[in-house]
C-alpha cells in the first residue's frame, strides 16, 4: 500500500513538472516550440513517457491551459481578471494578460478551433471556461445596470456574448497584426454599452497592449 501512495505521488510530482515546463516553454519560446520531443527533453522523459501521464497530446495541451488558469488564479498578481469584483478592469486586465504570452493565445486558438466536436479532448474544458465567463460578465452587466453605470436598454447577456466574440476575434487579427491595440479596442465597445467606468480603467490613464507575438511564431501544423 505504500509502494502504491509512493508512486501515486511521485507520477502527480512528474506531471506536474511536465506542465510546468511547458508554460516556461512557451512563455518563453513561444507555443511553437512546446513539441512533446520539447518538453520530453526538458524532463528527461521519451515522448511516449510524457504522454503517459496524460493519454493523448490533445489531453496535455489542455492541461495546460488549465495549469495556466490555475497558477494566474492563485497568484496575487493585480491584472488577474476581477469580473464581479471590477467588471471593466477585470476585462482590459485579462486582455492584456493574454497580450503579454502570445503563445499561450497560439494555444488557445489552435485547440479551440479544434474542440468544437464534442468528443475533443478540450470540449468540455472550453464550453465551461466559456459558460462560466459569459455568466460572470453578464451578473457583473446587470449589477452595473442596477447602479446607473450601463445603459439599460442593452441586454447583458447580449452584451456579454458580444465582448467575448470581440477578444476572440480580435485575438485572432493581433496576431496577424501585432500593431492592433485589443485592449482599446475593448475599450471602445464597453463605452459603446455606456459603461462609465470604461474611459478610466486603468486610473485615467488610455489602455493600451505594448507586447507583440514576437519571433517565435509558428504554424500550428509544425507541432509533433
Amino acid at each position: 500500500m505504500a509502494n502504491t501512495r509512493g508512486s501515486y505521488a511521485k507520477g502527480i510530482a512528474k506531471r506536474s513538472e511536465i506542465l510546468e515546463a511547458a508554460l516556461s516553454i512557451i512563455d518563453q519560446q513561444g507555443y511553437g516550440a512546446a513539441t512533446v520531443k520539447q518538453l520530453a527533453d526538458a524532463v528527461g522523459l521519451s515522448q511516449t513517457g510524457v504522454l503517459r501521464y496524460f493519454g493523448t497530446k490533445e489531453t496535455l495541451f489542455v492541461e495546460i491551459l488549465r495549469r495556466r488558469d490555475e497558477a494566474l488564479e492563485a497568484s496575487s498578481n493585480p491584472k488577474y481578471p476581477d469580473f464581479e469584483g471590477d467588471l471593466v478592469r477585470g476585462i482590459l486586465n485579462a486582455v492584456r494578460l493574454d497580450t503579454e504570452a502570445p503563445g499561450m493565445i497560439q494555444l488557445t486558438l489552435r485547440l479551440v478551433g479544434e474542440a468544437t466536436e464534442s468528443g475533443h479532448a478540450a470540449h468540455d474544458f472550453f464550453r465551461s471556461r466559456f459558460d462560466s465567463t459569459r455568466l460572470l460578465i453578464g451578473a457583473a452587466l446587470r449589477h452595473l445596470q442596477s447602479e446607473g453605470r450601463m445603459d439599460r436598454g442593452i441586454d447583458p447577456e447580449i452584451a456579454a456574448n458580444l465582448i467575448f466574440a470581440s477578444i476572440d476575434g480580435l485575438r485572432l487579427q493581433w496576431m496577424y497584426a501585432p500593431s492592433i491595440d485589443i485592449v482599446e479596442h475593448i475599450s471602445v465597445l464597453l463605452k459603446t454599452f455606456g459603461i462609465v467606468d470604461a474611459p478610466n480603467a486603468f486610473g485615467g490613464k488610455e489602455p493600451g497592449s505594448s507586447q507583440t507575438p514576437g519571433t517565435h511564431v509558428r504554424q500550428v501544423s509544425d507541432l509533433q
